[in-house]
């Protein structure tokens, strides 16, 4: 059996055909490896920046939850301070009525050492005019 010359070529051409076939399939497998290659790469590089944002979102909690313990004390005293306002306040209501008190006081000793003084001054009077009546009765 022999092949014809035709056939012959007609065959070298599909071989060579299916060679360039063979040749692209080969560069889309590389071509995938590399894109895959790739995509590993970017994906290790997500996970660490995942990792690293997780790592930081950790951090932030915990600060938070101290901020919130700290906000707590912080109600706690400003609380405290309110009442210690209030107390103070009350303080200053009682020693303004014993300020009060004391002006009140103070007036009545004011007037009973007018009264006093004039009380006084005329005994003063009273006396020197006697101690004159006395003086004038033994001369």
């Amino acid at each position: 059996m022999a092949i014809s010359d035709e056939f012959k070529i007609i065959l070298e051409d599909v071989n060579q055909k299916f060679d360039i076939l063979i040749e692209g399939h080969k560069g889309l497998n590389q071509k995938f490896d590399r894109v895959d290659q790739k995509i590993d790469r970017e994906i290790e590089d997500r996970q660490a920046a995942d990792a690293i944002l997780l790592k930081e979102i950790v951090l932030l909690k915990t600060d938070v939850g101290g901020l919130k313990e700290d906000v707590g004390g912080l109600k706690e005293d400003v609380g405290g301070l309110k009442a210690d306002v209030n107390e103070l306040k009350r303080d200053v209501s009682g020693l303004k009525t014993d300020v009060n008190e004391l002006k009140e006081d103070m007036t009545e000793v004011k007037q009973d050492l007018r009264g006093l003084r004039t009380d006084l001054n005329e005994h003063r009077n009273n006396t020197e005019l006697h101690a004159e009546r006395k003086e004038r009765k033994t001369s």
